[in-house]
């Protein structure tokens, strides 16, 4: 079973593997400062995946926002939100979901 921090890892390949770049505008100090997660760039969206522990198991959570400045800050809204014990497969989707590459299907969550 991968942690949550290799799935995390894993979300980020796939957002790259589906054309969004890490953003080159990003200020790595202060990413550091706030302990945010990488940013990454595409269609002229900034997003970025978080994650949060509750009892019944961690939750991945994609951001994203429009505005740089908010990139920049963190201050994004949460997209989309799921098991972090999801398959890959699974995983791939809800991204493809996220990034509108394929539209969520009329049983979501059950796909």
């Amino acid at each position: 079973m991968k942690t949550t921090e290799q799935v995390l890892d894993y979300i980020e390949q796939l957002l790259q593997k589906y054309g969004a770049v890490p953003n080159p505008d990003e200020d790595e100090k202060m990413r550091e400062a706030l302990e945010l997660r990488p940013t990454f760039l595409r269609g002229g969206i900034y997003y970025r995946v978080e994650s949060a522990a509750f009892e019944e198991g961690d939750i991945i959570i994609i951001t994203a926002t429009e505005n740089p400045e908010h990139a920049r800050v963190g201050a994004q809204d949460n997209i989309a939100g799921f098991s972090a014990s999801l398959p890959e497969e699974k995983l791939e989707k809800e991204v493809r979901f996220a990034l509108e590459i394929e539209p969520y299907p009329a049983t979501y969550p059950n796909y």
